[in-house]
């Protein structure tokens, strides 16, 4: 016996999405091409892995319990009632223990490690945004918008005292 199509895809696809966000928000730091939009879009899917990841560790670490709990009291027969000669004979599958506790780790591994990256990525997106890679140009969302230079800048249209500018 081996685990049914359905439950391995849903892990497969909810894998493959954390991969997915992973790598793009790596690409996205090390291009320097974060900005608050993209950041606070990367923030967001995380949150919605988490709630993923947190159902498939409970959706395999219940299986891995059932399927324990079977071990010790399965191994039954069932008699059909009022008089009908069906017998059905339940075994437990031995070998799917160990897979079940292995998708179990892993999910919880999975789980544990984008719970890491949306920490570092609310803790440390202010430094994303302003360290973007390419030097000053990162700052340019602390200005009104357009060509207008950025507060700390003393260029022409600068005024000398820096209206936009908030460092709370």
């Amino acid at each position: 016996m081996k685990v049914g199509p359905e439950k391995t895809f849903q892990s497969v696809v909810i894998g493959l999405v954390t991969f997915i966000h992973a790598a793009y928000l790596l690409y996205i730091v090390k291009q320097g091409k974060a900005d608050s939009t993209i950041l606070d879009k990367m923030e967001g899917m995380g949150y919605m892995i988490i709630l993923m990841l947190l159902i498939t560790a409970v959706f395999w670490g219940s299986q891995r319990v059932l399927e324990q709990d079977f071990i010790i009291h399965g191994n039954t027969t069932e008699g059909g009632g009022g008089g009908t000669t069906i017998h059905r004979k339940f075994y437990p599958n031995v070998a799917l223990v160990s897979t079940f506790a292995a998708q179990t780790w892993f999910s919880t591994l999975a789980l544990l490690s984008e719970m890491g990256v949306v920490y570092a990525l609310m803790f440390w997106k202010d430094d994303l945004i302003a360290d973007s890679g390419s030097g000053f140009d990162g700052f340019e969302n602390f200005s009104s918008g357009g060509n207008a230079p950025a507060p700390y800048a003393n260029g022409a249209g600068a005024s000398s005292e820096p209206a936009h500018y908030n460092d709370l």
